[in-house]
């Protein structure tokens, strides 16, 4: 199960993250609108990531091969279940990652993952263990702490676009760019090497 989430997670963010350097040159050139349509473009490219990633989370294929026990395979599918819905605001959060290192404020992504981060901790031992009228969940217990952790991160992170007054230059919350195929392909074109290059290094 691990293997399996480290590979998709890691290879997707691989892609996503090629927003980066096409931000990073807008930014540099002063183009703050344009700059800021690149995170859009980097969103609808995550979410649409998304879809064939969650599929890739469900390990039927290899738990065949490791002929593994019906109670492992249990474990397993719960954990990676959990995990599908951890995905989707993963990624989104990558996309506002690759952004912030362009324009050059990768604090704000440190401090959003160290509060993950802390939060999950307590959340992993509640839902594996259970507490009080809560059961434990055991393996499956450990992917609903990161789903929970990624949604709120995430949540987090659209706060601040539409709050932080450093991010009305981009105009990222009060106009959001539909999906541009021109600007997608960009992105797929730079990021799918990316991604694949670190999606075989992990595997």
């Amino acid at each position: 199960g691990g293997a399996a989430y480290i590979t998709v997670f890691i290879g997707l963010m691989g892609i996503v993250l090629a927003v980066s350097p096409i931000a990073g040159q807008l930014y540099g050139a002063q183009h703050y609108e344009a700059c800021g349509a690149q995170l859009h473009q980097a969103m609808w490219l995550a979410l649409a990531l998304s879809v064939p990633g969650c599929l890739l989370l469900f390990p039927q294929p290899f738990l065949d091969l490791a002929r593994a026990s019906p109670e492992v395979a249990s474990k397993v599918r719960g954990h990676l279940a959990a995990l599908a819905v951890a995905l989707p605001p993963a990624l989104l959060f990558t996309a506002f990652r690759g952004f912030n290192t362009a324009v050059s404020r990768p604090k704000i992504v440190m401090a959003l993952q160290l509060g993950a981060l802390l939060a999950k901790v307590p959340l992993t031992a509640l839902f594996v263990f259970g507490a009080g009228a809560l059961p434990g969940f055991g393996a499956p217990g450990c992917g609903m702490a990161t789903a929970l952790c990624m949604l709120g991160q995430f949540a987090a992170v659209w706060l601040i676009l539409r709050r932080d007054p450093f991010y009305q230059r981009f105009h990222i919350g009060d106009r959001f760019s539909s999906p541009h195929r021109g600007s997608l392909l960009a992105l797929l074109r730079l990021g799918i090497p990316m991604g694949g290059s670190i999606m075989i290094e992990v595997t």
